[in-house]
């Protein structure tokens, strides 16, 4: 298990991005932050993806929002994939009479990332109801919004929402960037996992195919590499002498002061890494992480170097 000391760390087994009435007839420019709203959901959903995190959809049926009709149907930019599950509901809740609770159970979801409309009546009725069902909820800045009505502006419903009744009380409401942090920091976690398995494919799984370079400088001497077989026979030999503990498994690193870099398809994971029966000198790590299409994200580049004091 990762430790860390970063303002964000999900537990659970799993995370799912759910996506609740991104619907035609009210994916309008008039809302408020649109242009933001609809850029950062976009984000979410592509990243998501890239991480091989799921994606499910709610769409809202009433006498509006018609089945069958274009303005019942998923706004184009939002579209889902073949094989994303859509749940339908004709009330304000995603959960209530549409099987998604079974659905998550099922699968061992504990987390949920709420993205959609509208923020005051479906996301409000989304995030409380699943707080009370056991989810961890995370609400993404500017990743709901809604109209004016004749009591509020939608600026002023979107504030009310997100920074007064939503945050630390139902859900953990975070900055674009911090939701980033979170598919990185599985994603570290999921990669430090496979040294303490020694996992050798595992680890591999994480490097580029032989059409791409990755280079490795470490904080001890003689042990940079230049090609992929040169790291693999580099770790090879840490999973056989490196750092164990007395049960001859390999011991788990503290993480610290992790900071992201994010270039949509290029990233750097900036961090301190330290064993426990060995605190100092830490080890400050620079991790640069790119997407590769098909490949999914690979671990390009890694220096590691002592840290000062």
């Amino acid at each position: 298990m990762i430790n860390t000391k970063s303002l964000v760390h999900v537990e659970g087994k799993q995370m799912i991005l759910l996506v609740v009435d991104v619907q035609n007839l009210i994916v309008t420019s008039e809302l408020y932050e649109y242009e933001r709203f609809l850029e950062n959901v976009r984000e979410l959903i592509w990243l998501s993806r890239s991480h091989n995190t799921e994606v499910v959809y709610i769409r809202h049926t009433d006498e509006e929002l018609v089945a069958g009709t274009y303005e019942h149907e998923i706004y184009a930019d939002f579209e889902p994939k073949p094989g994303e599950k859509i749940f339908d509901k004709n009330c304000n809740s995603a959960f209530k009479d549409t099987g998604l609770i079974d659905y998550l159970t099922r699968k061992e979801e504990q987390t949920i990332i709420v993205v959609g409309l509208q923020t005051e009546y479906c996301i409000d009725a989304t995030v409380k109801a699943g707080f009370e069902h056991g989810f961890k909820i995370i609400v993404p800045a500017f990743c709901n919004t809604t109209l004016d009505n004749e009591h509020l502006g939608g600026a002023d419903t979107y504030h009310y929402h997100n920074d007064m009744i939503w945050n630390n009380r139902y859900a953990k409401c975070l900055s674009m960037q911090e939701v980033r942090k979170l598919f990185f920091e599985s994603f570290l976690q999921t990669y430090n996992q496979a040294f303490y398995d020694k996992d050798v494919e595992k680890i591999r799984s994480f490097y580029p195919d032989e059409d791409h370079s990755m280079i490795y400088y470490d904080n001890h001497k003689g042990n940079d590499t230049y090609t992929i077989d040169q790291h693999m026979k580099l770790i090879a030999d840490f999973l056989q002498n490196g750092k164990e503990t007395e049960s001859k498994e390999v011991e788990e690193l503290l993480i610290e002061k992790l900071n992201l870099i994010y270039e949509r398809k290029s990233v750097c994971l900036c961090y301190l890494a330290r064993y426990r029966s060995f605190p100092k000198p830490a080890v400050r790590v620079s991790m640069f992480i790119n997407y590769l299409g098909d490949l999914g994200w690979r671990i390009m580049h890694v220096h590691c170097s002592f840290e000062p004091e």
